[in-house]
Protein backbone atom coordinates (compact mmCIF):
# COMPACT_ATOMS: atom_id res chain seq x y z
CA UNK A 1 0.00 0.00 0.00
CA UNK A 2 1.30 3.48 -1.28
CA UNK A 3 1.36 6.27 1.24
CA UNK A 4 -2.15 8.81 0.50
CA UNK A 5 -2.31 12.05 1.64
CA UNK A 6 -5.39 11.54 4.12
CA UNK A 7 -6.99 14.44 5.66
CA UNK A 8 -6.72 13.65 9.21
CA UNK A 9 -6.12 16.37 11.73
CA UNK A 10 -2.42 18.15 12.03
CA UNK A 11 -0.87 20.37 15.16
CA UNK A 12 0.79 22.10 12.02
CA UNK A 13 -1.23 24.38 9.68
CA UNK A 14 -1.64 23.86 6.40
CA UNK A 15 -0.71 27.73 5.97
CA UNK A 16 2.68 27.00 8.08
CA UNK A 17 3.25 23.56 5.41
CA UNK A 18 2.76 26.05 2.57
CA UNK A 19 5.26 28.86 4.15
CA UNK A 20 7.88 26.02 4.70
CA UNK A 21 7.76 24.38 1.22
CA UNK A 22 8.27 27.49 0.00
CA UNK A 23 11.22 28.22 1.98
CA UNK A 24 12.75 24.99 0.85
CA UNK A 25 12.32 26.05 -2.57
CA UNK A 26 13.57 29.22 -2.04
CA UNK A 27 17.04 27.58 -0.15
CA UNK A 28 17.27 25.51 -2.95
CA UNK A 29 17.27 27.71 -5.35
CA UNK A 30 19.93 29.99 -3.92
CA UNK A 31 22.23 26.99 -4.23
CA UNK A 32 24.03 27.44 -7.33
CA UNK A 33 24.73 24.44 -8.68
CA UNK A 34 23.22 22.93 -11.70
CA UNK A 35 23.50 19.01 -13.43
CA UNK A 36 24.82 20.90 -17.21
CA UNK A 37 25.01 24.17 -17.05
CA UNK A 38 26.77 26.83 -14.95
CA UNK A 39 26.02 29.80 -12.41
CA UNK A 40 28.40 32.61 -13.25
CA UNK A 41 28.99 33.49 -9.73
CA UNK A 42 30.41 30.21 -10.07
CA UNK A 43 33.26 31.04 -12.18
CA UNK A 44 33.28 34.25 -10.30
CA UNK A 45 34.52 32.86 -7.50
CA UNK A 46 36.58 29.84 -8.72
CA UNK A 47 38.92 32.67 -10.55
CA UNK A 48 38.83 34.63 -7.01
CA UNK A 49 42.02 36.04 -6.26
CA UNK A 50 44.18 33.68 -9.02
CA UNK A 51 45.84 35.69 -12.30
CA UNK A 52 43.90 37.69 -14.15
CA UNK A 53 44.27 38.59 -17.80
CA UNK A 54 45.45 42.19 -17.60
CA UNK A 55 48.34 40.84 -14.81
CA UNK A 56 49.54 37.91 -17.36
CA UNK A 57 50.19 40.20 -20.04
CA UNK A 58 52.00 42.67 -17.92
CA UNK A 59 53.88 39.78 -16.28
CA UNK A 60 54.96 38.60 -20.55
CA UNK A 61 55.48 42.21 -21.16
CA UNK A 62 57.72 42.71 -18.13
CA UNK A 63 59.55 39.86 -19.62
CA UNK A 64 60.00 40.84 -23.16
CA UNK A 65 57.49 38.16 -23.98
CA UNK A 66 55.33 40.96 -26.50
CA UNK A 67 53.82 37.80 -28.46
CA UNK A 68 52.09 36.35 -25.27
CA UNK A 69 51.64 39.66 -23.72
CA UNK A 70 49.42 40.22 -26.68
CA UNK A 71 47.54 37.56 -26.51
CA UNK A 72 46.53 37.70 -23.37
CA UNK A 73 45.77 41.57 -23.83
CA UNK A 74 43.73 40.24 -26.80
CA UNK A 75 41.53 38.02 -24.77
CA UNK A 76 40.58 40.75 -22.61
CA UNK A 77 40.53 43.43 -24.67
CA UNK A 78 43.27 45.43 -24.07
CA UNK A 79 45.60 44.82 -26.68
CA UNK A 80 45.65 49.07 -27.12
CA UNK A 81 47.90 49.69 -23.48
CA UNK A 82 49.93 46.59 -25.02
CA UNK A 83 50.95 49.31 -28.21
CA UNK A 84 51.04 52.17 -26.50
CA UNK A 85 53.59 50.41 -24.01
CA UNK A 86 55.69 48.80 -26.84
CA UNK A 87 55.85 52.51 -28.82
CA UNK A 88 56.90 54.30 -25.51
CA UNK A 89 59.34 51.89 -24.78
CA UNK A 90 60.63 52.05 -28.75
CA UNK A 91 60.76 56.11 -28.41
CA UNK A 92 63.17 55.40 -25.79
CA UNK A 93 65.54 53.04 -28.10
CA UNK A 94 64.65 49.39 -26.41
CA UNK A 95 63.74 46.92 -29.61
CA UNK A 96 60.68 44.76 -29.36
CA UNK A 97 60.97 41.50 -31.64
CA UNK A 98 57.17 40.99 -32.33
CA UNK A 99 56.74 38.22 -30.88
CA UNK A 100 60.38 36.21 -32.21
CA UNK A 101 62.85 34.46 -30.01
CA UNK A 102 66.07 36.75 -29.96
CA UNK A 103 68.16 33.46 -31.18
CA UNK A 104 65.93 32.62 -34.31
CA UNK A 105 66.09 36.46 -35.68
CA UNK A 106 69.82 35.83 -35.71
CA UNK A 107 68.96 33.18 -37.87
CA UNK A 108 66.99 35.12 -40.49
CA UNK A 109 69.84 37.82 -40.48
CA UNK A 110 69.98 41.53 -39.79
CA UNK A 111 67.27 42.79 -40.04
CA UNK A 112 64.83 39.71 -40.15
CA UNK A 113 63.51 41.53 -43.62
CA UNK A 114 60.50 42.76 -44.45
CA UNK A 115 57.76 41.16 -42.01
CA UNK A 116 60.19 41.99 -38.95
CA UNK A 117 61.43 45.58 -39.93
CA UNK A 118 57.79 46.74 -40.58
CA UNK A 119 56.80 45.53 -37.20
CA UNK A 120 59.05 46.59 -35.24
CA UNK A 121 58.37 50.19 -37.42
CA UNK A 122 54.88 49.79 -36.28
CA UNK A 123 54.81 48.74 -32.90
CA UNK A 124 53.31 45.56 -33.60
CA UNK A 125 53.52 43.38 -30.20
CA UNK A 126 53.39 40.14 -32.24
CA UNK A 127 53.28 38.90 -36.08
CA UNK A 128 52.62 35.64 -37.31
CA UNK A 129 55.66 33.21 -37.96
CA UNK A 130 54.34 32.28 -41.21
CA UNK A 131 54.67 35.68 -42.55
CA UNK A 132 58.35 35.56 -42.00
CA UNK A 133 59.20 32.68 -43.07
CA UNK A 134 57.37 33.62 -46.77
CA UNK A 135 60.29 35.57 -47.75
CA UNK A 136 62.49 33.48 -49.96
CA UNK A 137 65.60 35.33 -47.63
CA UNK A 138 64.46 34.05 -44.26
CA UNK A 139 63.67 31.02 -45.86
CA UNK A 140 67.35 30.60 -47.46
CA UNK A 141 69.08 31.50 -44.15
CA UNK A 142 66.60 28.79 -42.33
CA UNK A 143 67.17 25.92 -44.88
CA UNK A 144 71.33 26.91 -44.37
CA UNK A 145 70.70 26.65 -40.64
CA UNK A 146 69.05 23.27 -40.01
CA UNK A 147 71.01 21.50 -42.71
CA UNK A 148 74.36 21.80 -40.54
CA UNK A 149 72.44 20.91 -37.69
CA UNK A 150 73.23 17.60 -36.00
CA UNK A 151 70.21 16.84 -34.45
CA UNK A 152 68.82 13.24 -36.30
CA UNK A 153 65.19 14.39 -36.06
CA UNK A 154 66.11 17.54 -37.73
CA UNK A 155 67.42 15.55 -41.04
CA UNK A 156 65.01 13.24 -41.09
CA UNK A 157 62.22 15.99 -41.46
CA UNK A 158 64.24 17.77 -43.97
CA UNK A 159 64.24 14.36 -45.92
CA UNK A 160 60.24 14.83 -46.30
CA UNK A 161 61.00 17.70 -48.83
CA UNK A 162 60.73 15.31 -51.21
CA UNK A 163 57.89 12.81 -50.57
CA UNK A 164 54.67 13.02 -53.24
CA UNK A 165 52.15 15.06 -51.33
CA UNK A 166 48.22 15.72 -52.11
CA UNK A 167 47.21 18.54 -50.23
CA UNK A 168 49.92 20.65 -50.83
CA UNK A 169 51.72 22.13 -53.75
CA UNK A 170 55.47 20.49 -54.09
CA UNK A 171 58.20 22.31 -52.82
CA UNK A 172 59.84 22.33 -56.65
CA UNK A 173 56.91 23.66 -58.48
CA UNK A 174 55.40 27.04 -58.57
CA UNK A 175 53.35 27.92 -55.58
CA UNK A 176 55.54 25.29 -53.31
CA UNK A 177 56.29 28.15 -50.97
CA UNK A 178 53.65 27.08 -48.45
CA UNK A 179 54.45 23.45 -47.28
CA UNK A 180 58.19 24.39 -47.66
CA UNK A 181 58.00 27.06 -44.98
CA UNK A 182 55.78 24.64 -42.90
CA UNK A 183 58.45 21.99 -42.98
CA UNK A 184 61.18 24.41 -42.16
CA UNK A 185 59.27 25.80 -39.01
CA UNK A 186 58.82 22.11 -38.00
CA UNK A 187 62.36 21.24 -38.50
CA UNK A 188 63.44 24.53 -36.57
CA UNK A 189 60.46 24.24 -33.73
CA UNK A 190 62.04 20.45 -33.08
CA UNK A 191 65.51 21.56 -33.21
CA UNK A 192 64.72 24.46 -30.61
CA UNK A 193 62.89 21.71 -28.58
CA UNK A 194 59.36 23.60 -29.03
CA UNK A 195 57.37 20.07 -29.52
CA UNK A 196 56.31 18.20 -26.35
CA UNK A 197 58.32 14.82 -25.99
CA UNK A 198 55.70 13.13 -27.30
CA UNK A 199 54.61 15.08 -30.13
CA UNK A 200 58.50 15.64 -31.69
CA UNK A 201 58.52 11.68 -30.66
CA UNK A 202 55.23 10.81 -33.67
CA UNK A 203 56.82 13.57 -36.08
CA UNK A 204 60.12 11.98 -36.12
CA UNK A 205 58.54 8.48 -36.34
CA UNK A 206 56.51 9.34 -39.01
CA UNK A 207 59.43 11.55 -40.86
CA UNK A 208 61.37 8.14 -40.48
CA UNK A 209 58.56 6.27 -42.22
CA UNK A 210 57.78 8.98 -45.20
CA UNK A 211 57.86 6.00 -48.09
CA UNK A 212 54.54 4.80 -46.58
CA UNK A 213 51.22 6.31 -47.91
CA UNK A 214 50.08 6.56 -44.39
CA UNK A 215 53.04 8.03 -42.71
CA UNK A 216 52.80 10.88 -45.94
CA UNK A 217 48.70 11.55 -45.36
CA UNK A 218 49.44 12.13 -41.25
CA UNK A 219 52.17 14.55 -42.10
CA UNK A 220 50.43 16.19 -44.78
CA UNK A 221 47.65 16.53 -41.71
CA UNK A 222 50.19 17.55 -39.31
CA UNK A 223 51.70 20.16 -42.09
CA UNK A 224 48.02 21.16 -42.76
CA UNK A 225 47.45 22.22 -38.72
CA UNK A 226 50.27 23.86 -37.78
CA UNK A 227 49.76 26.28 -41.30
CA UNK A 228 46.86 26.95 -39.51
CA UNK A 229 48.58 27.82 -36.23
CA UNK A 230 51.71 29.78 -37.96
CA UNK A 231 49.54 32.21 -39.75
CA UNK A 232 47.80 33.25 -36.37
CA UNK A 233 50.77 33.12 -33.60
CA UNK A 234 53.73 34.32 -33.49
CA UNK A 235 57.13 31.91 -32.68
CA UNK A 236 57.11 32.37 -28.87
CA UNK A 237 53.30 31.99 -28.16
CA UNK A 238 53.43 28.94 -31.17
CA UNK A 239 55.92 27.61 -29.10
CA UNK A 240 54.04 27.80 -25.76
CA UNK A 241 51.24 26.01 -27.10
CA UNK A 242 53.50 23.38 -28.54
CA UNK A 243 55.13 22.33 -25.68
CA UNK A 244 51.90 21.55 -23.65
CA UNK A 245 50.87 19.97 -27.21
CA UNK A 246 50.72 15.71 -26.14
CA UNK A 247 49.88 14.39 -29.51
CA UNK A 248 48.78 15.14 -33.32
CA UNK A 249 45.56 14.61 -32.34
CA UNK A 250 45.22 17.36 -29.40
CA UNK A 251 47.45 19.39 -31.97
CA UNK A 252 44.43 18.71 -34.70
CA UNK A 253 41.66 19.42 -32.60
CA UNK A 254 42.98 22.56 -31.10
CA UNK A 255 44.00 23.58 -34.72
CA UNK A 256 40.44 23.49 -35.64
CA UNK A 257 38.94 25.31 -32.97
CA UNK A 258 41.57 28.03 -33.75
CA UNK A 259 40.11 28.76 -37.61
CA UNK A 260 36.46 28.60 -36.19
CA UNK A 261 37.21 31.12 -33.65
CA UNK A 262 38.50 33.70 -35.73
CA UNK A 263 39.51 36.74 -34.00
CA UNK A 264 39.02 34.77 -31.06
CA UNK A 265 42.67 33.61 -30.59
CA UNK A 266 43.35 35.15 -28.02
CA UNK A 267 40.73 33.77 -25.74
CA UNK A 268 42.05 29.68 -27.32
CA UNK A 269 45.42 30.38 -26.42
CA UNK A 270 44.80 32.03 -22.68
CA UNK A 271 42.65 29.01 -21.68
CA UNK A 272 45.21 26.54 -23.27
CA UNK A 273 48.10 27.66 -21.28
CA UNK A 274 46.13 28.46 -18.34
CA UNK A 275 44.92 24.57 -18.68
CA UNK A 276 48.17 23.41 -19.54
CA UNK A 277 45.58 21.60 -22.32
CA UNK A 278 44.98 22.80 -25.80
CA UNK A 279 42.72 19.98 -26.40
CA UNK A 280 40.45 21.44 -23.62
CA UNK A 281 40.78 24.83 -24.74
CA UNK A 282 39.47 23.69 -28.19
CA UNK A 283 36.66 21.30 -26.57
CA UNK A 284 35.81 24.94 -24.70
CA UNK A 285 35.12 26.74 -27.70
CA UNK A 286 32.84 25.43 -30.31
CA UNK A 287 30.70 27.32 -32.98
CA UNK A 288 28.03 28.14 -30.97
CA UNK A 289 28.11 31.51 -29.30
CA UNK A 290 26.86 30.18 -26.09
CA UNK A 291 30.43 28.30 -25.51
CA UNK A 292 32.24 31.15 -26.64
CA UNK A 293 30.66 33.24 -23.78
CA UNK A 294 31.36 30.87 -21.17
CA UNK A 295 35.11 30.29 -22.00
CA UNK A 296 35.30 34.33 -21.89
CA UNK A 297 33.52 34.84 -18.87
CA UNK A 298 36.28 31.95 -17.19
CA UNK A 299 38.63 33.51 -18.56
CA UNK A 300 37.75 37.19 -17.56
CA UNK A 301 37.37 35.98 -14.20
CA UNK A 302 41.15 34.38 -13.75
CA UNK A 303 42.99 31.01 -14.25
CA UNK A 304 41.32 29.59 -12.04
CA UNK A 305 37.89 29.85 -13.28
CA UNK A 306 39.50 28.37 -16.75
CA UNK A 307 40.81 25.42 -14.90
CA UNK A 308 37.55 25.07 -12.97
CA UNK A 309 35.71 25.10 -16.24
CA UNK A 310 38.04 22.54 -17.46
CA UNK A 311 36.97 20.19 -14.99
CA UNK A 312 33.52 21.03 -15.35
CA UNK A 313 32.99 21.59 -18.68
CA UNK A 314 29.26 23.27 -19.04
CA UNK A 315 27.45 26.28 -20.88
CA UNK A 316 26.52 29.41 -18.59
CA UNK A 317 23.33 30.05 -17.58
CA UNK A 318 21.51 33.23 -17.44
CA UNK A 319 22.52 33.25 -13.23
CA UNK A 320 20.24 33.37 -10.65
CA UNK A 321 20.65 35.37 -7.28
CA UNK A 322 22.70 32.90 -4.94
CA UNK A 323 24.66 33.67 -1.43
CA UNK A 324 28.41 33.97 -1.36
CA UNK A 325 28.19 31.00 0.80
CA UNK A 326 26.41 29.08 -1.47
CA UNK A 327 29.30 29.50 -4.61
CA UNK A 328 31.79 28.87 -2.47
CA UNK A 329 30.06 25.17 -1.08
CA UNK A 330 29.54 25.10 -5.05
CA UNK A 331 32.95 25.53 -5.84
CA UNK A 332 34.23 23.23 -3.03
CA UNK A 333 31.82 20.41 -3.32
CA UNK A 334 29.72 20.92 -6.82
CA UNK A 335 27.98 17.11 -6.40
CA UNK A 336 27.29 17.31 -2.80
CA UNK A 337 25.66 20.99 -3.40
CA UNK A 338 23.99 19.57 -6.22
CA UNK A 339 22.42 16.56 -4.26
CA UNK A 340 21.79 19.07 -1.54
CA UNK A 341 19.97 21.80 -3.92
CA UNK A 342 17.54 18.85 -5.19
CA UNK A 343 17.34 17.52 -1.86
CA UNK A 344 15.75 20.84 -0.63
CA UNK A 345 13.56 20.61 -3.98
CA UNK A 346 12.09 16.91 -2.84
CA UNK A 347 11.59 18.13 0.79
CA UNK A 348 9.39 21.35 0.07
CA UNK A 349 7.60 18.75 -2.44
CA UNK A 350 6.57 16.58 0.69
CA UNK A 351 5.94 19.86 2.78
CA UNK A 352 3.31 20.89 0.05
CA UNK A 353 1.55 16.86 -0.33
CA UNK A 354 0.98 17.46 3.61
CA UNK A 355 -0.39 21.18 3.17
CA UNK A 356 -2.57 19.93 0.29
CA UNK A 357 -4.33 17.12 2.41
CA UNK A 358 -5.28 19.10 4.79
CA UNK A 359 -7.55 21.17 2.52
CA UNK A 360 -9.38 18.21 1.51
CA UNK A 361 -12.78 17.30 3.31
CA UNK A 362 -12.32 15.03 5.83
CA UNK A 363 -14.10 11.11 5.50
CA UNK A 364 -17.26 10.57 7.61
CA UNK A 365 -15.62 8.70 10.38
CA UNK A 366 -18.77 6.55 11.22
CA UNK A 367 -17.82 5.32 7.54
CA UNK A 368 -14.86 4.44 7.91
CA UNK A 369 -15.01 2.91 11.93
CA UNK A 370 -15.95 -0.68 9.87
CA UNK A 371 -13.59 -0.28 7.24
CA UNK A 372 -10.68 1.64 8.23
CA UNK A 373 -8.74 0.34 4.80
CA UNK A 374 -11.16 1.73 2.22
CA UNK A 375 -9.86 5.41 2.42
CA UNK A 376 -6.87 3.97 0.43
CA UNK A 377 -8.42 0.89 -0.76
CA UNK A 378 -10.60 2.96 -3.77
CA UNK A 379 -7.46 5.30 -3.87
CA UNK A 380 -9.51 8.59 -3.36
CA UNK A 381 -6.56 10.09 -1.66
CA UNK A 382 -3.72 12.31 -3.28
CA UNK A 383 -0.91 10.21 -3.28
CA UNK A 384 1.88 12.01 -1.55
CA UNK A 385 4.69 10.29 -3.79
CA UNK A 386 2.98 11.87 -6.84
CA UNK A 387 2.88 15.67 -5.03
CA UNK A 388 6.08 15.01 -4.10
CA UNK A 389 7.30 13.62 -7.96
CA UNK A 390 5.09 16.43 -9.71
CA UNK A 391 6.79 19.32 -7.45
CA UNK A 392 10.35 18.33 -7.56
CA UNK A 393 10.49 17.68 -11.31
CA UNK A 394 8.79 21.17 -12.21
CA UNK A 395 11.49 22.86 -9.30
CA UNK A 396 14.06 21.17 -11.11
CA UNK A 397 12.78 22.41 -14.73
CA UNK A 398 12.59 25.68 -13.29
CA UNK A 399 16.38 25.28 -11.79
CA UNK A 400 17.95 23.53 -14.44
CA UNK A 401 17.95 26.08 -17.67
CA UNK A 402 21.02 23.58 -19.17
CA UNK A 403 18.43 20.69 -19.27
CA UNK A 404 16.96 22.84 -22.39
CA UNK A 405 19.78 23.73 -24.44
CA UNK A 406 20.93 21.96 -27.29
CA UNK A 407 24.25 20.57 -26.80
CA UNK A 408 25.35 18.82 -30.34
CA UNK A 409 28.38 19.95 -31.80
CA UNK A 410 29.23 20.22 -35.40
CA UNK A 411 32.11 17.89 -37.17
CA UNK A 412 34.82 20.25 -38.04
CA UNK A 413 37.28 19.89 -41.17
CA UNK A 414 40.57 22.32 -41.56
CA UNK A 415 41.08 23.06 -45.43
CA UNK A 416 43.76 24.96 -46.99
CA UNK A 417 42.03 28.28 -48.67
CA UNK A 418 44.08 29.39 -51.72
CA UNK A 419 42.50 31.96 -53.51
CA UNK A 420 41.80 30.85 -57.41
CA UNK A 421 42.67 27.20 -56.60
CA UNK A 422 39.87 26.14 -54.22
CA UNK A 423 36.07 27.36 -54.35
CA UNK A 424 34.12 28.90 -51.36
CA UNK A 425 32.21 25.60 -49.76
CA UNK A 426 29.09 27.21 -48.41
CA UNK A 427 28.76 24.46 -45.47
CA UNK A 428 32.56 25.72 -44.04
CA UNK A 429 29.40 29.04 -42.47
CA UNK A 430 29.30 28.00 -39.26
CA UNK A 431 25.43 28.98 -37.82
CA UNK A 432 26.70 30.71 -34.68
CA UNK A 433 23.45 31.37 -33.42
CA UNK A 434 21.85 28.17 -31.85
CA UNK A 435 18.81 28.54 -30.17
CA UNK A 436 18.13 26.35 -27.51
CA UNK A 437 15.87 23.91 -27.17
CA UNK A 438 13.13 25.88 -24.75
CA UNK A 439 13.03 29.39 -23.69
CA UNK A 440 12.43 30.56 -20.53
CA UNK A 441 8.57 31.27 -22.11
CA UNK A 442 7.89 27.32 -23.04
CA UNK A 443 9.56 26.67 -19.50
CA UNK A 444 6.83 28.54 -17.72
CA UNK A 445 3.82 27.85 -19.98
CA UNK A 446 4.48 24.23 -19.43
CA UNK A 447 4.70 24.88 -15.65
CA UNK A 448 1.90 27.21 -15.22
CA UNK A 449 -0.19 24.30 -17.28
CA UNK A 450 0.83 21.68 -15.21
CA UNK A 451 -0.11 23.67 -12.04
CA UNK A 452 -3.80 23.92 -13.53
CA UNK A 453 -3.93 20.37 -14.04
CA UNK A 454 -2.72 19.26 -10.31
CA UNK A 455 -5.73 21.91 -9.40
CA UNK A 456 -8.13 20.15 -11.85
CA UNK A 457 -6.86 17.11 -10.28
CA UNK A 458 -7.46 18.27 -6.44
CA UNK A 459 -11.00 19.74 -7.41
CA UNK A 460 -12.27 16.13 -9.16
CA UNK A 461 -10.89 14.01 -5.66
CA UNK A 462 -12.89 16.38 -3.12
CA UNK A 463 -15.82 15.68 -5.76
CA UNK A 464 -15.50 11.89 -5.39
CA UNK A 465 -14.53 12.11 -1.45
CA UNK A 466 -17.94 14.72 -0.77
CA UNK A 467 -19.88 11.93 -2.89
CA UNK A 468 -18.61 9.27 -0.71
CA UNK A 469 -19.19 11.20 2.59
CA UNK A 470 -22.84 11.18 2.18
CA UNK A 471 -25.00 8.85 4.24
CA UNK A 472 -27.01 8.02 1.05
CA UNK A 473 -27.68 4.51 -0.89
CA UNK A 474 -24.57 3.50 -3.00
CA UNK A 475 -26.78 3.79 -6.48
CA UNK A 476 -27.76 7.17 -5.34
CA UNK A 477 -23.83 7.95 -5.00
CA UNK A 478 -23.41 6.24 -8.66
CA UNK A 479 -25.73 8.18 -9.87
CA UNK A 480 -24.34 11.75 -7.92
CA UNK A 481 -20.80 10.39 -9.54
CA UNK A 482 -21.93 9.72 -13.19
CA UNK A 483 -24.00 13.31 -12.78
CA UNK A 484 -20.15 14.66 -12.57
CA UNK A 485 -18.85 13.26 -15.47
CA UNK A 486 -18.25 16.42 -16.81
CA UNK A 487 -16.31 17.43 -13.87
CA UNK A 488 -14.38 14.74 -14.47
CA UNK A 489 -13.58 15.65 -18.08
CA UNK A 490 -12.32 19.05 -16.76
CA UNK A 491 -8.90 18.25 -17.63
CA UNK A 492 -9.58 18.05 -21.19
CA UNK A 493 -11.32 21.18 -21.71
CA UNK A 494 -8.95 22.98 -19.64
CA UNK A 495 -5.80 21.13 -21.77
CA UNK A 496 -7.85 21.99 -25.14
CA UNK A 497 -8.21 25.99 -23.90
CA UNK A 498 -5.12 25.73 -23.28
CA UNK A 499 -3.61 24.71 -26.11
CA UNK A 500 -6.30 27.21 -28.44
CA UNK A 501 -4.63 29.94 -25.97
CA UNK A 502 -0.87 29.33 -26.35
CA UNK A 503 -1.35 28.82 -30.47
CA UNK A 504 -2.92 32.16 -30.40
CA UNK A 505 -0.91 34.08 -27.96
CA UNK A 506 2.01 33.20 -30.48
CA UNK A 507 0.24 33.79 -33.45
CA UNK A 508 0.23 37.43 -31.94
CA UNK A 509 3.89 37.31 -30.85
CA UNK A 510 3.19 37.78 -27.39
CA UNK A 511 5.49 34.30 -26.51
CA UNK A 512 8.06 32.37 -28.54
CA UNK A 513 6.79 30.03 -31.52
CA UNK A 514 6.70 26.96 -30.24
CA UNK A 515 4.67 23.95 -30.53
CA UNK A 516 5.84 21.45 -27.87
CA UNK A 517 4.29 24.31 -24.98
CA UNK A 518 0.79 24.28 -27.07
CA UNK A 519 0.44 20.88 -27.13
CA UNK A 520 2.35 20.32 -23.73
CA UNK A 521 -1.25 21.55 -21.95
CA UNK A 522 -3.19 19.09 -24.51
CA UNK A 523 -1.13 15.89 -23.24
CA UNK A 524 -1.42 16.78 -19.86
CA UNK A 525 -5.04 17.00 -19.95
CA UNK A 526 -4.64 13.67 -21.84
CA UNK A 527 -3.01 12.07 -18.72
CA UNK A 528 -4.60 13.93 -15.91
CA UNK A 529 -8.42 13.17 -16.74
CA UNK A 530 -6.84 9.47 -17.17
CA UNK A 531 -5.63 9.53 -13.94
CA UNK A 532 -8.99 10.62 -12.58
CA UNK A 533 -10.89 8.21 -14.14
CA UNK A 534 -9.27 5.09 -14.26
CA UNK A 535 -7.30 5.36 -10.85
CA UNK A 536 -10.03 7.10 -9.16
CA UNK A 537 -13.62 7.12 -10.38
CA UNK A 538 -13.85 3.73 -12.15
CA UNK A 539 -12.81 1.68 -8.67
CA UNK A 540 -15.23 3.71 -6.77
CA UNK A 541 -18.25 3.39 -8.96
CA UNK A 542 -17.18 -0.23 -9.11
CA UNK A 543 -17.40 -0.52 -5.34
CA UNK A 544 -20.87 1.20 -5.49
CA UNK A 545 -21.68 -1.31 -7.93
CA UNK A 546 -21.13 -4.29 -6.02
CA UNK A 547 -22.57 -2.33 -2.62
CA UNK A 548 -25.87 -1.70 -4.31
CA UNK A 549 -26.36 -5.11 -5.80
CA UNK A 550 -25.63 -6.66 -2.20
CA UNK A 551 -28.12 -4.17 -0.72
CA UNK A 552 -30.71 -5.12 -3.24
CA UNK A 553 -30.08 -8.92 -3.11
CA UNK A 554 -30.76 -8.23 0.54
CA UNK A 555 -33.88 -6.48 0.51
CA UNK A 556 -35.50 -9.14 -1.73
CA UNK A 557 -34.32 -11.98 0.55
CA UNK A 558 -36.20 -10.24 3.37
Amino acid sequence: MYPVLQPSPSRVPAVALLIGALVLAISGFLIPAHWKSLHPGVLRQAGYGTETLAKASNNELARERTGPSFRYAQAGGLTNAVQEAIQRSAAKGLQFLGGLDPTVTEIFGPPATRAYTEAIQSGLAAFPIFDVLLYETNRSNLRKHLNTSRSPGVQSLLTTREMPVRRFVPIHQPGGQPLEAVLLLTALLYEREQLSATLGSQLRSLAEQSATPEAISKLEEFFTHLLVLARRLDWTSLGDVLRITPDLSSLKQFAEACKIGGNDMGSLYAAAIWSQSPLSAAQLSSQTDLERKTLRHALHSGSGAVRWLVAHPRPLNTGTPSLPAATAFVVQSPTLALVTRWSLFALAGIALGFSLAQFLPSADPARLAGHPAEFGKHGSGLPLGFVVLITTVILVLLGEPGLTQSTRKTNYEVRLDIPGLTKSDSSEKTASNRKPLMEWSTIASIAFFASLQVAVYVVCLRKIREIENLLEDPLLKLRLLENEENLFDAGLYVGIGGTATALVLQVLGVIEANLLAAYSSNLMGIIAVALVKIRHVRPYKRTLILEGTANSESALGT
